[in-house]
């Protein structure tokens, strides 16, 4: 069905390749995204957004310790002025050490977070190999004042780059691989 294609060999995962994680199973990998970022930030809460080519929005793909109320109203809607909708048109972390006092987010988004106990908030863009957003990892702190400090934003810089090469892996080999398993099921002749 795809002439010539042959399997990618999975890329070298310096922080998700740990563990013994088998980076087939899409579940378990944004999962490892998830609580990586959380140590590395030594945050209580957070989640991960992928961007969705279909609508070009970001998508829930997991979360921890996050307020359905913060979900609900920040990251399965819109999510416009928010620190996940400005690392993804930057391209750039955002860090906002000071959830109440920010200018660049929103007055809905400053209610929100500020509803749910969240007084800081970091976002991390998944960045492809061409530049675009492929992703966002947010972090939440109930602490005001709280910075990342340089040593975990490089870190969290490696998980992003991480993530991105495992998310074009798997939808360039995993994905593909079970779209030719379908056709040739589909396609076979019957007995």
């Amino acid at each position: 069905w795809f002439p010539g294609r042959r399997s990618l060999p999975v890329p070298q995962l310096r922080m998700l390749g740990r563990g013994g994680r088998d980076p087939r199973y899409r579940r378990q990998m944004i999962d490892a995204v998830l609580h990586e970022a959380l140590a590395i930030g030594r945050a209580p809460a957070g989640y991960v957004q992928f961007v969705d080519p279909a609508v070009n929005t970001l998508m829930l793909e997991t979360h921890y310790g996050c307020a359905e109320t913060l979900l609900d109203q920040l990251v399965r809607g819109r999510g416009d002025g928010t620190a996940d909708a400005a690392a993804r048109i930057r391209g750039r972390q955002v860090s906002v050490p000071d959830v109440a006092t920010d200018a660049e987010l929103s007055d809905d988004c400053r209610r929100v977070l500020l509803a749910t106990g969240t007084q800081a908030v970091h976002s991390v863009p998944v960045l492809s190999s061409a530049g675009s957003c492929t992703g966002v990892i947010t972090l939440h702190w109930p602490d005001a004042g709280h910075r990342t400090t340089p040593a975990q934003a490089e870190a969290l810089a490696l998980l992003a780059s991480d993530t991105s090469a495992w998310l074009s892996w798997y939808h360039r080999s995993v994905l593909l691989d079970a779209l030719e398993h379908l056709h040739r099921a589909l396609t076979r002749p019957a007995p």
